[in-house]
């Protein structure tokens, strides 16, 4: 899987071009892709955000499979995101949408904050990262960022997905996805204190 970043960048350019081609580069068609980059950050965020908790209740060669490429998955989020936020910028500039004051301060600077912690996080990735700044360090700084992450998907699709039905698989994802990580730790937490009887 260490292309799936490559690949990532790859279909979003393939689903930019086609529509392109058919709608010519309108505002319209970088919503779309706002939207289409969105769905897809997501689902390759909670695929990493999972792996672990997966692969703990669910020890098969598919989940084993997803925790040992999580790193490439992570890193696809991060491409996928990118382009994300390229079309938001794009409908605020280029089109001049007033993307940013629909959405309020209080929701741009939750963004900021998420897109440093996603950079932040992609930037320590690699083995020389984690070394340098120490596992301890490392663990920290993934764990509180993607909990902020996955906070900030929360905050943006389960409300919507109480009078939008097409946010409601997502807002379900979601919510599966905490439970999965909350049960790990629970759990993992028992397995802690029987151990130290």
């Amino acid at each position: 899987m260490k292309n799936l970043p490559y690949l990532s960048a790859f279909l979003i350019t393939v689903i930019l071009a086609i529509n392109v081609y058919t709608s010519g580069f309108t505002e319209s068609v970088d919503r779309i892709m706002i939207r289409a980059t969105a769905k897809m950050s997501l689902l390759l965020f909670l695929i990493a955000f999972c792996a672990n908790a997966l692969h703990y209740f669910i020890n098969k060669k598919w989940t084993s499979a997803l925790l040992k490429n999580r790193r490439y998955i992570g890193l696809s989020f991060a491409v996928s995101h990118t382009f994300h936020l390229l079309f938001i910028l794009l409908l605020q500039f280029y089109f001049d949408a007033q993307n940013f004051e629909e959405r309020g301060v209080a929701t741009v600077l939750g963004g900021a904050v998420a897109y440093l912690f996603l950079y932040l996080m992609a930037i320590t990735s690699t083995n020389q990262m984690i070394s340098s700044i120490g596992i301890k360090n490392w663990k920290r700084l993934h764990v509180l960022g993607s909990y902020y992450i996955v906070l900030v998907f929360a905050i943006s699709y389960i409300p919507r997905a109480m009078s939008d039905s097409n946010y409601l698989p997502f807002a379900i994802f979601i919510i599966i996805a905490l439970i999965l990580r909350m049960t790990r730790f629970i759990f993992l937490r028992l397995e802690a204190e029987n151990r130290g009887k």
